[in-house]
């Protein structure tokens, strides 16, 4: 939500940045943008997009700086390496 400082007069979106002066960013824009992409992909099934005919894997789980966790797999994995299942 955007709100207005008390303090600054300066409009800032909430959900990205602290609640105090000054207003910086929760985390980098880049991990900002991976954990937004990977919150999408959360409970989804998906493939590698490598894998054009590749098996469906769902997403069950989302570490802090917006990497996913694969069922069955070990490790985490970058959103953009997926495809999403229609």
């Amino acid at each position: 939500m955007f709100v207005t400082c008390s303090n600054c007069e300066e409009k800032f979106d909430d959900a990205l940045r602290l609640t105090y002066c000054p207003h910086r960013l929760i985390m980098p824009k880049v991990d900002m943008d991976r954990k937004i992409a990977a919150l999408r992909l959360l409970g989804r099934e998906v493939r590698f997009a490598d894998e054009l005919d590749g098996p469906y894997h769902r997403v069950d789980g989302v570490g802090w700086k917006g990497m996913v966790n694969i069922a069955g797999f070990t490790g985490e994995f970058a959103p953009h390496l997926f495809v999403v299942k229609e």
